[in-house]
């Protein structure tokens, strides 16, 4: 839970290096969880005869330790189903903040994208026009040439602002 409340203002590194170290805690736990859970049910399981463990019950009698250990199977089953819940609950945490890093970087190469189709255009024009291009049929003033490129960026930037893109 602290995890999830300062996950917004810790840097990529410090919030992975302690989610892993969190990780690695979990699956320590979990691993012991497991073996508890295992010893507790087989001995609520088998009769098991534990010397000081047997309590007065209501009426004089014992209580049974088969109860009191089914009890405890019962809850270190729970407890060990909240440790692997905690585990999942981390791993969705660690893909949300690979989601928005990756987000993040769409939008760069969004960016980057914008400024290459802009750049093309002025490139492209003066590679055709730095060419010896003598007799051709449309002798094109700077002017022309300016106004096209011009065009053709204004047209780009038009087609990228209505795909989203300039958000």
């Amino acid at each position: 839970m602290m995890l999830e409340g300062a996950e917004a203002r810790l840097r990529d590194r410090s919030f992975l290096e302690r989610t892993f170290r969190l990780r690695a805690e979990i699956s320590l736990v979990r691993g012991n969880l497991r073996y508890l859970r295992t010893v507790v049910r087989d001995f609520a399981e088998q009769p098991v005869g534990i010397k000081g463990f047997e309590s007065a019950g209501e009426a004089g009698g014992t209580v049974n330790t088969r109860a009191q250990f089914a009890f405890l199977a019962d809850q270190a089953n729970d407890l060990y189903d909240r440790v692997d819940d905690m585990r999942e609950t981390l791993a969705a945490l660690v893909d949300l903040r690979l989601n928005v890093a990756s987000f993040q970087m769409n939008k760069v190469m969004r960016l980057l994208a914008i400024l290459t189709t802009l750049a093309l255009i002025p490139s492209v024009a003066g590679g055709v026009l730095g060419m010896n291009l003598a007799d051709t049929p449309w002798p094109p003033t700077l002017a022309e040439v300016s106004f096209s490129v011009a065009a053709g960026m204004a047209f780009s930037l038009y087609l990228f602002a209505v795909k989203g893109w300039l958000r």
